[in-house]
C-alpha cells in the first residue's frame, strides 16, 4: 500500500514538485490532489468504509515521512558543503574576507 501512494502522489505532483516539499496536512493549496489520492488509495485497494480512516492514516505518515527524510538529505548537503568551503580555505567572514586563522597560516 505504501508503495502505490508514494508512486501515485509522484505522478499525481509531478507538474508541481513544490509541493512535495510539504506535509500532507499542509497542502492546503492542492487539497483537490491530496483527496484524488486518497480516492484512489481507496478503490485500487477496494477499502471497506469500516477501514479507511486508519488506512488513510497509514497512507499519510508513509507520505509524511518522505518528506521528512528528503529534508534531513537536503539539511545534511548544506552543512556538508559548508564544512568542504571551511576546510577547503575558501571560507569567507561575514564581511567577505578571508577568516583571520587561515590569513595568519598563509603567511
Amino acid at each position: 500500500m505504501s508503495l502505490f501512494v508514494l508512486a501515485l502522489e509522484v505522478e499525481v505532483y509531478k507538474d508541481d514538485t513544490t509541493e512535495l516539499e510539504l506535509l500532507m496536512d499542509n497542502r492546503l493549496r492542492t487539497n483537490d490532489r491530496v483527496l484524488s489520492i486518497q480516492q484512489s488509495l481507496f478503490k485500487h485497494y477496494n477499502t471497506p468504509e469500516h477501514l479507511r480512516e486508519g488506512t488513510w492514516r497509514r497512507a499519510k505518515e508513509s507520505l509524511n515521512s518522505r518528506v521528512r527524510r528528503l529534508r534531513e538529505t537536503a539539511l545534511d548537503r548544506r552543512q556538508l558543503t559548508q564544512e568542504r568551503l571551511l576546510h577547503s580555505g575558501n571560507a569567507r567572514t561575514a564581511t567577505g574576507s578571508k577568516p583571520l586563522i587561515t590569513l595568519m597560516t598563509n603567511e
